[in-house]
């Protein structure tokens, strides 16, 4: 298979054997990926005879199953963020552990964007309901109210949904003014329109 390999700080184009999944594992064939920032990070420590194949965040079909893989059936299309210590999405195919990987619905027929969901609704997820405390199920959260700085960013956005889906109020900030229209689009109930202003009184709208 094709892959892209990280090597000197740069990116190379070879051929690799093709991923055996490990007994949890499925083989997917990669349709699409995402930049993630963790990749971008991790690109820069790669140093001397180093290589590594990068791509944290995938969405593509199950090709092959290790012998105790169950979710999935193959040519069924899943998301996924993998894992930092083996081999990434940056490849035709990739070997991934199917319990850190989720379903596409069907209806979902634009799937390609999916590649840009999965670690920012990990993170978004981990944030409210594991760090701060509200509970994930329906009408539990009747009441509370989060503040989310940076609304409009990609796990803000991802939050205040969430957020708002439990029965809580949700109020985004967004970072900065160019972002609001992209936060409007998030379902909440209250926002906070951030300006900045200058030393001669004028402010960014």
């Amino acid at each position: 298979m094709h892959a892209v390999i990280a090597r000197n700080q740069q990116l190379v184009d070879e051929t690799l054997t093709d991923p055996t999944p490990l007994p949890h594992d499925v083989v997917v064939a990669v349709d699409a990926v995402a930049i993630n920032p963790h990749d971008v990070k991790a690109l820069a420590r790669v140093t001397g005879d180093d290589q590594q194949v990068f791509g944290y965040d995938a969405v593509g079909r199950v090709v092959a199953m290790g012998d105790q893989a169950q979710k999935y059936q193959v040519g069924d299309r899943i998301m996924y963020a993998g894992s930092a210590v083996r081999p990434g999405a940056w490849a035709e195919q990739e070997a991934v552990d199917e319990r850190l990987t989720a379903l596409v619905p069907d209806a979902l027929t634009d799937w390609a964007p999916l590649a840009g969901m999965p670690l920012t609704s990990l993170t978004a997820w981990e944030i409210l309901f594991d760090k701060v405390g509200f509970i994930p199920a329906a009408d539990a959260n009747l009441g509370r109210s989060v503040l989310v700085l940076n609304g409009a960013g990609g796990v803000g956005s991802i939050l205040s949904q969430l957020a708002t889906g439990r029965a809580s109020r949700s109020t985004p900030l967004p970072a900065h003014g160019i972002m609001i229209g992209c936060a409007k689009t998030a379902w909440t109930l209250r926002w906070i329109i951030m300006r900045t202003w200058k030393p001669d009184g004028r402010h960014d709208r």
